[in-house]
């Protein structure tokens, strides 16, 4: 990264920071320069951008929005896809409905292609420099054990021309693809670093000690990490069994302030969510362990609620039916999910593009990670329960699930989060406001419907339903009505 594009993150991040900075100039100006003639200008008026949605909440729905004019008109520009990717990261549902309010027709293909864009390493990127600011939101991934492969990781690195041989794995070939010699040389640049990344990835000490302690019989690299909320999440091909398949590595955080309690309390929370993997509708833990770091290997899921957005109305109640019999059952087992929002709603590989059934993901890990971070952290703030922000409204139990999943159950009927806002202005309508009411989104909706979301939602816990059994009752019966 250049000094000139060093500096002018570093401007933005300051102008973020002022109250009086004009964040609405500062967005245009930071936009104009992604649709600059000069690539170098392009790519430094990304990363200033993406600096600017991490210090800033406020700046996400107007950069994504002029994101998404932009991917639009220009649906193959790799700056734009990248930079779109890397502020999905931040608010994957601002820039869904971004998406939605600018596309005509089907909104699919252009969330697929920010779903597959390489998001920026800032932080390498501004490692590689020495004295540049550092970014607050991304913390730097190092899965490399020795400072030799810590110092190969920073920087770019040259095409080993070698590495493009025919080979069966498909993100070779597709990057293959991309590199072509009549491909964009931005793209060829990507897709290089891409496969570097892999590489390094795969030899590096951790994952070569996770492939030995695992339990699985081959493990291969097929996407570089991504930072997701608890993990670093790796997309890994294994073998068990003789059966091929793909499983999400992740790679959990560890808490900044030397928590020696902590790695026991994680191992404590997925034994138990590992325990329920026979249940339906859960996400199923394949293996875990605690060495070299912690780690467990999931199945692999590829959307949320956040990115898939609004159902038809009869789809939205089935999807929560299968939901609310799902928390039903985990609470029979005596455990307490504790962060459902619209991020750990996911949908397995093969419901993409289907009604696949949702399943409950990061079952249990706020219990292991709350002391040690923020709430918003490891929670959106937009689902959280009254409980989660002030504890005269008692602890986090069976009836704050209830309440979060009432809120995913807004989501699946408005394709919006409850609520909106900064942390404080959630916290205040959270704790002291009605439940929102999803008609006042979609007019279409029966007074029904209101009456189920407002009790799930209602922010004292004697208000909400019992249990989350009494809860799967009446969407039942709301299915059976409206069908």
């Amino acid at each position: 990264m250049s000094t000139d594009a060093l500096q002018h993150a570093s401007d933005a991040l300051a102008a973020a920071a002022d109250p009086d900075g004009g964040l609405d100039e500062l967005v245009a100006s930071l936009l104009a320069g992604i649709d600059d003639e000069e690539q170098q200008v392009r790519v430094s008026s990304a990363w200033a951008t993406c600096i600017v949605v991490a210090a800033t909440p406020k700046a996400v729905g107007p950069v994504a929005h002029g994101l998404a004019e932009r991917l639009v008109m220009a649906p193959d520009e790799t700056v734009v896809r990248r930079t779109l990717a890397t502020v999905a990261e931040t608010d994957e549902t601002v820039v869904a409905e971004a998406l939605a309010a600018t596309v005509e027709g089907d909104v699919r293909p252009y969330v697929r292609a920010v779903r597959e864009a390489d998001p920026w390493d800032l932080d390498d990127v501004l490692a590689s420099e020495g004295d540049g600011p550092s970014d607050p939101a991304r913390r730097v991934i190092r899965t490399d054990e020795t400072a030799e492969e810590s110092a190969e990781a920073v920087g770019h690195v040259q095409r080993d021309e070698e590495d493009r041989s025919d080979s069966p794995d498909p993100v070779a070939e597709d990057e293959s693809e991309a590199s072509d010699s009549d491909a964009d040389p931005q793209r060829k640049s990507d897709a290089t670093r891409k496969r570097e990344r892999i590489r390094r990835l795969a030899a590096s000490k951790t994952f070569k000690a996770i492939q030995y302690f695992s339990e699985f019989e081959d493990m291969t690299v097929v996407t570089p990490p991504r930072e997701r909320r608890f993990a670093d999440v790796i997309r890994t091909r294994v073998t068990a069994d003789g059966t091929e398949s793909g499983v999400a590595l992740r790679l959990f955080h560890r808490p900044n302030d030397g928590d020696r309690s902590f790695e026991a309390r994680l191992a404590e929370h997925l034994a138990s969510w590992a325990a329920v993997g026979d249940l339906d509708g859960v996400t199923t833990v394949l293996d875990w362990g605690d060495r070299p770091r912690p780690w467990a290997g999931t199945e692999y899921v590829e959307q949320t609620v956040a990115r898939r957005g609004r159902r038809p109305l009869p789809q939205a109640l089935r999807e929560a039916r299968a939901l609310t019999g799902t928390l039903a059952n985990l609470h029979g087992r005596d455990v307490i999910h504790g962060s459902i929002d619209a991020s750990s709603v996911v949908y397995p590989e093969t419901g993409i593009d289907g009604p696949g059934r949702p399943l409950l993901d990061d079952v249990g890990l706020l219990f292991a990670c709350r002391t040690n971070v923020d709430l918003s952290s490891i929670l959106d703030p937009r689902y959280a329960a009254p409980e989660h922000f002030d504890r005269k409204f008692g602890r986090i139990d069976c009836s704050t699930d209830v309440y979060q999943l009432g809120g995913v159950l807004y989501t699946l009927l408005t394709g919006q989060p409850p609520y909106r806002g900064s942390v404080d202005d959630i916290r205040e309508r959270v704790c002291a406001a009605s439940p929102p009411t999803p008609s006042a989104v979609r007019s279409d909706l029966p007074a029904a419907v209101d009456d189920v979301v407002a009790k799930a939602m209602a922010p004292q816990k004697l208000t909400r339903y019992e249990t989350a059994t009494r809860f799967h009752r009446e969407v039942a019966t709301l299915c059976e009505r409206l069908q």
